[in-house]
């Protein structure tokens, strides 16, 4: 019926450059979107040290016992700066992110909010790690990637003619 009409090249070419430009911009929003919970998982754990040094120290343990909780409670809080970190990175610039290493990474969200779930039950800690690792998974499936062999010969081009 509608035969006759017909979508001229050019109108084909932007319709296609513009799904590969949302295709290309997708994993940068879900990184961002990791970046951002872990950063909010960051600074309420940390926001709430004050509160867990004082139930430690009620509690009395041997000091070596209570620092040891105190350290581990704080070290926590910088991991997870340091995943935010890293996902900013990679959604500021994938490249900077190797694949593998994000999805290390990604793996390593879902292990910790596996673990919170098992020892604190369902807590909002553990929540803020699945959702953090479920929009890295998505981000590195999403993810298009040179292959390593011509990253490295586009280098090795640039070095020989620089």
């Amino acid at each position: 019926m509608l035969g006759h009409l017909k979508l001229s090249p050019r109108r084909k070419r932007r319709g296609r450059t513009q799904s590969k430009t949302a295709m290309r911009s997708l994993p940068k929003y879900l990184f961002s979107a990791t970046a951002l919970c872990l950063a909010l998982g960051a600074t309420m754990h940390t926001a709430g040290f004050s509160h867990a040094a004082s139930v430690i120290d009620a509690a009395h343990p041997p000091a070596l016992f209570g620092g040891i909780l105190k350290g581990l409670w704080l070290c926590n809080s910088v991991n997870l700066v340091a995943f935010a970190l890293l996902f900013g990175c990679a959604a500021i610039r994938p490249s900077m992110v190797p694949k593998p290493l994000a999805l290390l990474f990604t793996a390593t969200l879902f292990v910790l909010g596996g673990l919170v779930y098992a020892t604190v039950g369902s807590f909002i800690g553990g929540h803020l790690l699945t959702v953090a690792g479920t929009a890295a998974a998505l981000g590195c499936i999403t993810r298009r990637d040179q292959p390593i062999s011509s990253r490295l010969f586009k280098a090795d081009r640039k070095t020989r003619q620089g």
